[in-house]
């Protein structure tokens, strides 16, 4: 394929391309900081982003499958997934790698040779979106786990201090005796059926 050949030869434009673009999809501050900040332990999003993006390149180039693919997928979301970001706006990056290959290929366009293989290619990073978006609902499902157990775990905690728990992760259930000795009953006088004039 020709096309994909090109983009071999472009790649290292191209993923930069797509890098610029998938920064600017963060809020103005944010992108600024991922392009300046190059120390990794001070800009560990803006490395995460580079690598990994790289590596989608490298393995949407190399026609690879599920496998190769879905860890730097996941690596990504992990780090949107912490973001502002509606579903549309955390899977919208993979996106913008149509039109970069085609900014990548400006030169080359025009042939239906190049328009076709083209449109093969968009239909592949359409395959990685859907991946992307199996990889996203697994994360956010993990997520929701460790949430329900942490919720889980303070609940046990307070029960636990709690004098109606019995320390064998049952609450002890409430019973009611009756009134104490020499406490009163909480009947004013005369609902006892007797007039307060017939004890004298």
């Amino acid at each position: 394929m020709r096309v994909a050949s090109l983009l071999r030869e472009r790649q290292t434009a191209l993923h930069q391309r797509w890098l610029e673009r998938v920064v600017e999809s963060y809020a103005g501050d944010a992108a600024r900081f991922f392009r300046r900040e190059k120390n990794p332990f001070a800009n560990p999003v803006g490395v995460t982003l580079k690598v990994e993006t790289e590596a989608l390149i490298a393995g949407f180039l190399d026609e690879a499958g599920a496998d190769v693919l879905a860890p730097p997928l996941e690596r990504l979301l992990k780090v949107r997934a912490v973001q502002d970001f509606s579903p549309a706006e955390m899977l919208g990056f993979i996106f913008l790698l149509k039109p970069v290959m085609r900014e990548t290929l400006e030169d080359e366009w025009g042939t239906p040779e190049i328009v076709d293989e083209y449109l093969a290619l968009c239909e592949r990073v359409d395959a990685i979106g859907l991946l992307a978006f199996d990889v996203l609902s697994a994360i956010r499902e993990r997520i929701h786990e460790i949430r329900v157990g942490e919720v889980k775990r303070r609940v046990s905690s307070i029960l636990r201090r709690s004098p109606l728990w019995d320390g064998d992760g049952d609450c002890v259930p409430f019973q009611d005796n009756g009134p104490r000795a020499g406490a009163p009953s909480g009947l004013p006088p005369g609902d006892d059926g007797r007039s307060p004039e017939g004890d004298r």
